[in-house]
Parts: structure tokens; sequence; C-alpha cells
């Protein structure tokens, strides 16, 4: 039977026929969006599916393109990158239950799926903990939990940094509406120092724009930034530095290399071989943090004083915004969360918590709290109703 006499396509199509007229004069758009997205992803996740099955049956063989993701690019209309991505992931979830489940009852949303199924193909015994992270967080903050499993899963870490490094890359290209697109790839150390010296002058850029009552995107000054370091007209005038944080377990520096579960990696970039690490951690400019379970052992932090050193671990303890589900990593701001500074709270580990200027100003003026430990947190309204929660 073709697909243009299936009975259930036939259905399928007559009901979004339906939906279309019945949604035109809804009063609660937002609601549908809501109850339409597991829908849409159920669908998603079917036609993968079958472009997994198709491409196995040599689809391309049949209808003259050069293999199978060429074909799904040319049937879906999207690019032959996009189409080999949706292909490896199908192909992925079938040795992975716990996540294929949650794919096909819409719970995932393509991007997430991707993630995960990279991820859990590298450790299957973290499916669930992939699952609860896709839960909890944003993409980003799910993106640095597969980063993760994947490194600490490799049997050879040196020799995985070794081909990051060999395939370093900068590609320019030009987007269909005319916008100038570029994409970098090279190893996180290389990559920390690029982006530590961008947000340095992307700050610099914030704060004039701010002075000239403009307000946009941190992105966009990112790039204003980066123009600004090519043609020498940047704000600041610092040289150059790395100021990177590396965060190592305890037990993965004693070993030398992680395992599943344990950290090294450089906060905001991703994970490194631990004898990169070590390696980078001789630089002055260097802070090292060396982490056993929940406990923050040392803060190796050269030629800094002690305010500095708080600094480290703050940073240590959340190299992003700790509000659950918020990944945000530029202009974090430190806020006295149990003794306020007019009440002579101190700058603490017990007495700061590490929030995005969004959340800070939440917090400051809209009456919403940080509550719980790291790792236990919640965001309460005004009203202390629960916001977002780590599980």
């Amino acid at each position: 039977m073709s697909a243009a006499s299936n009975p259930t396509i036939d259905r399928l199509d007559a009901a979004v026929a339906a939906l279309r007229d019945d949604v035109a004069d809804t009063h609660d758009p937002a609601a549908l969006v809501d109850a339409l997205v597991p829908i849409e992803r159920r669908l998603q996740s079917i036609r993968a599916d079958l472009a997994r099955r198709a491409a196995e049956l040599d689809v391309h063989q049949r209808t003259g393109d050069r293999d199978p993701a060429s074909w799904l690019a040319r049937a879906s209309g999207t690019s032959k990158r996009r189409a080999g991505e949706e292909l490896e992931t199908a192909r992925r979830l079938q040795g992975l239950p716990v996540l294929r489940e949650a794919a096909e009852s819409g719970e995932l949303s393509p991007e997430q799926t991707a993630l995960v199924a990279r991820a859990g193909e590298a450790d299957p015994a973290r499916q669930r903990q992939l699952l609860g992270a896709a839960r909890r967080e944003d993409l980003g903050g799910l993106r640095k939990e597969a980063d993760r499993i994947i490194a600490a899963a490799d049997d050879d870490q040196a020799a995985r940094h070794a081909r990051i490094h060999r395939d370093r890359s900068i590609r320019f290209w030009r987007d269909v509406d005319g916008t100038a697109c570029l994409q970098a790839r090279t190893t996180p150390e290389q990559m920390a120092v690029i982006k530590s010296r961008l947000m340095k002058e992307a700050d610099a850029v914030f704060d004039a724009a701010r002075r000239d009552d403009r307000r946009e995107p941190y992105e966009a000054y990112l790039i204003d930034a980066l123009a600004n370091q090519c043609t020498g007209s940047n704000h600041t005038t610092v040289p150059p530095k790395r100021d990177l944080l590396i965060h190592i377990d305890l037990q993965a520096l004693l070993r030398g290399r992680t395992v599943s579960g344990e950290r090294c990696e450089i906060v905001g970039v991703g994970p490194v071989p631990v004898e990169v690490a070590a390696d980078l951690d001789a630089n002055p400019f260097i802070k090292a943090v060396i982490r056993d379970g929940l406990d923050i052992r040392t803060v190796a932090h050269f030629g800094r004083h002690v305010p500095a050193e708080l600094r480290t671990a703050l940073e240590a303890r959340a190299s992003q915004c700790e509000v659950p589900g918020c990944a945000h990593e530029g202009r974090l701001e430190f806020d006295h969360a149990k003794v306020d500074f007019a009440a002579g709270g101190p700058h603490a580990l017990w007495n700061d918590d590490v929030l995005c200027d969004h959340h800070h100003d939440l917090k400051t003026n809209e009456g919403y709290r940080l509550d719980g430990p790291p790792g236990r947190r919640r965001w309460l309204g005004p009203a202390g109703q629960i916001v977002s929660a780590d599980e």
C-alpha cells in the first residue's frame, strides 16, 4: 500500500486540516502550543525511525541519490548534515531502550534526542542519568552533561584529544539570507583561551552599550568583540592572558584519567584529559579546583589573594547560573543568599549564590529566591511556588 492511499495517513491529514480550522479563534494559543509540542515530537520520532528503515533498505539506490543522507535531505528539505545526524540518531536509539521510549513518547525534542543518543551510545548505563538531565536542564546544560559522559567513557582520552587537535579548523560561509557565518572547531583548552579573551572584551562592549542606552543580546556583543580584536579597536587594553578554571575530581587526578561519573574539564568549555589539565595547571593564570565528592579540597590560584580564591571556589561550584534549568554563563553575579550585605553578610561559600543578571534581578526586585543546598536547589516564585527544581 502506498503512503498516498494509507488510511492512517489520510486520517492524520484530515485531523491536521481540522486543527487548523479549530485553532484560528483560540483564546489561549500558548496552551495549544504546550499540547502540540509532544505530538509534534512523536511524529518526528516516527518519521526518523521510518527514515532509518528506508536507509537500511538502500532507498537512495532506487531514487538515484548519492547516499541515504542525500535522499533524506532532499525529501525533507533540510541540509545533508542535518539529515545524516537524524539517521545516525535513529540508529543509535535502537540499542538504547530507555532513551528510545522517551523519544517515542514525545518527551524529548529532536535536539535533545541527538545529544542523549550520542552520549548513551558511549555509556549505555547512563541512559536514565541523561534522561534526568534532559528533564532538568536546558539544551546547553544537557550538552555539558552529554560531553562529560562521552569523555569519561572514552578508553583512550589522550588519543581523543589528539584527534580533536588534528581536526581543528575554522570555516566561513554565507547563509541563504546573506548572513556571513563562521564555525570553529578546536581543543577545549585552546577554545577556552579564545572564549576568555572575547568575553572580557564583550563585557566592555556591553558596558559601552548600556551607557548609550542600547540593549542587545550578549551574543551580539561577542561577535562585536571578535571584530574589535581583529581590527584593533577593542575597548580593553590589557594583553590577552589565560584566565581559566580547571575542575578536577580528586580520584580522577590520582588515577590519571576519568571514569564514568567523574569530571576533568575547563569550566564553561568542556572536558579535557587529566594529563592536559596537569600541563595547563603550571600556568600562573590558571586556577585549579580539586573536588572530593561534594567538597572542594584545594583551590590552587597562583599569584592571587584570598578573595580571589573564594571567587574561584564559587566558580567551581557553579560555572553557570545556579537557578535550576538555567545554563547561562555570561555576566554571572554573586548574590548574598542568606545574610544580606546591608545586614553585614559576608562574601563566603555558605552565603553566596551565583546568578545570571536576569535571575539576580528577579530575586532582588520581584520576590523570587533560590532555596536549598547545591544539587538540591529550588527556584521559588514570589508566592513561594516552585518554578523549577533540581531532581
